[in-house]
């Protein structure tokens, strides 16, 4: 009865240990996936951290633990990322992408108020693995007391633990790179349904277990000693147009531009913008800046001459303005005919509609 009782006891730690352990895992990836993480390496949990820790006022921000917080808003005629990242502020705010914060994976701040997704991880590294936030990095282990021969380090690599076993013992004959006298069977790539990287066969030794075909990394699908390949994300690469390449043979539908913006229209590839028109040299009156909006040309018309807004030059006749006091049609092309719709109030005189002109 006792060796029952014990047996059930196990499996009931076993089973409130669980939900620790998925919690663990879950943080793990992306661990450092802010500027100001929540992590705690010592316990090898993950602690959200707030909005007033970040110092964040406003917007959406990473909570460093691979979700996001919300920070509230801004008042009247202010706007998130005016004062600084997620601070509120007057002054105009330009997102940031991941790229320019030299982000590869997990969740990052935008400047102005929102997150940006900066893609995962290839197995075995994780975000913020190597103690660097917001870049794929793994911290390797180090051979335990009284280890011997090649043993795993955790980050794909194999560990040269201890010297030779004294006599009459063998590596892994005390169990997996431990010294014994037991018969040990060495482990193969195969039956532990490795397909890439290097792994230890328990005995001592190591083994390499094969490469992957690009695009695909050994882990790159997210699974440890598997080949795989993560697609990147439009975000990632900053950019919201356009169908890149998603670096696992693929491609990425990022969106179109609308109105007179195009995808590289204003210079950068990838996002849409547009670059205005200037006005010419002798260019005068209103034009468009083929942006969708307007500009003054500042070019002034001499010698009697007059600007013509449809061809943004300088002529001698304008259908439909008034010249002075001599003309009161406004409304005579130049071509000679007159339309007697419209005119002009003559200072002297009184309007002839059939020559267009003040008479005495």
């Amino acid at each position: 009865m006792g060796g029952k009782r014990d047996l059930r006891g196990r499996w009931l730690r076993m089973l409130m240990m669980l939900p620790l352990a998925l919690l663990a895992l879950s943080c793990g990836e992306e661990f450092g996936a802010s500027v100001e993480d929540g992590s705690d390496s010592g316990t090898g949990n993950c602690i959200p951290t707030s909005c007033d820790k970040q110092g964040a006022q406003c917007g959406t921000a990473p909570d460093g633990c691979g979700e996001t917080v919300q920070c509230g808003s801004c008042p009247a005629g202010e706007v998130c990322g005016g004062g600084g990242q997620n601070k509120c502020g007057k002054n105009l705010c330009t997102p940031v992408t991941c790229a320019d914060l030299g982000a590869t994976c997990g969740v990052a701040s935008d400047a102005c108020g929102a997150t940006l997704q900066c893609g995962n991880c290839s197995a075995p590294e994780t975000c913020g693995g190597g103690g660097e936030p917001n870049k794929c990095g793994c911290n390797p282990l180090e051979c335990e007391a009284g280890m011997c021969g090649k043993a795993p380090d955790g980050c794909g690599g194999l560990l040269q633990c201890g010297d030779k076993c004294p006599s009459g013992e063998i590596c892994g004959g005390g169990g997996a790179n431990r010294c014994g006298t037991n018969p040990c069977t060495p482990k193969t790539c195969a039956g532990e349904g490795v397909e890439c990287g290097s792994i230890t066969d328990g005995c001592g030794n190591g083994l390499n277990c094969g490469q992957c075909t690009s695009p695909q990394t050994c882990g790159g699908g997210g699974v440890p000693k598997k080949c795989g390949c993560t697609p990147t994300t439009c975000a990632a690469l900053g950019r919201n147009c356009g169908a890149p390449d998603d670096l696992c043979g693929g491609t990425l539908n990022c969106g179109a531009c609308t109105g007179s913006d195009t995808c590289g229209g204003g210079g950068t590839p990838g996002v849409c913008g547009c670059t205005k028109t200037a006005c010419g040299p002798k260019e005068c009156g209103v034009k468009s800046d083929g942006c969708g909006g307007t500009q003054l040309c500042t070019y002034e018309c001499t010698g009697g001459l007059l600007c013509d807004n449809t061809q943004n030059k300088c002529v001698s006749c304008v259908a439909g303005v008034c010249t002075g006091a001599t003309e009161c049609i406004t409304s005579q092309p130049c071509d000679g005919t007159i339309n007697t719709s419209m005119y002009c109030p003559c200072l002297t005189g009184t309007c002839n509609t059939q020559t267009g002109k003040c008479d005495p």
